[in-house]
Order: C-alpha cells, then structure tokens, then sequence
C-alpha cells in the first residue's frame, strides 16, 4: 500500500472518530446525516459498515464523502475537522496532530507513526 494512502487512512480515522465523539453520534447517525448531502450530489449511499471500516483503517472516504463530512463538520461549528476533510494526504495527517496535541489517543503515541514503540 502506498504511503500516501496509509496517511489518508490513518488521518481519516482518527478524524471520523473524534467528529463522532464531539457530535456524540452513532455510525448509524452518522451514516444518515451524510446520507442526507450525498443523495443531493448523486453520490454513493451510506452505511454504518463503511463509516466502521474508515475508523478501522481499512479503507478512507471518497471525496464525495470528504466534502460531506467537512459540511457536516463546519455545519456543527468544528472548522478543524472540516479543514481535515477537504485537506491532501500529508496535510491531512498535520492537522490530525495538531488537533490531537501530538498526544496518546486514538491508538496513537505522539510519535505520529501510532505504533506504540516510540518510532523505534
């Protein structure tokens, strides 16, 4: 896998967890509300399973559901998290941090590369 789409996936994640806790939303909920700007820009409909595999890494959104999580974002007043959604890959992953504070959540360890070992 490309290291650009590993940043994507990795700043997507932690993205879409932290717009869910800020909202207190559900997948479900979450799917719903971006189910409501994508049916009016003809794009793909959500489901639960598919907001799950962008928090697992296994997949990011289209930029058809970036722009839908970024409108959902700034509509609730995090301008952060929207910015997030509609920024390229590297710039993306910045932001997360920044965001995070360079801190321990979401399966991070403030090196950046999350994987606990301190980047050794």
């Amino acid at each position: 896998m490309k290291a650009t789409t590993k940043l994507m996936r990795r700043a997507m994640s932690v993205a879409v967890v932290v717009l869910r806790e800020r909202l207190r939303w559900s997948q479900i909920r979450l799917a719903a509300e971006m189910n409501k700007w994508v049916a009016r820009k003809g794009g793909e409909m959500m489901r639960r399973f598919t907001i799950s595999r962008w928090e697992r890494r296994q997949a990011s959104p289209s930029p058809t559901h970036r722009m839908a999580l970024g409108k959902i974002s700034t509509k609730n007043r995090y301008e952060d998290l929207g910015a997030i959604f509609r920024a390229l890959p590297a710039l993306a992953w910045s932001l997360v941090l920044a965001l995070r504070g360079n801190g321990k959540k979401h399966g991070g360890n403030g090196n950046g590369n999350g994987d606990g070992n301190g980047g050794t």
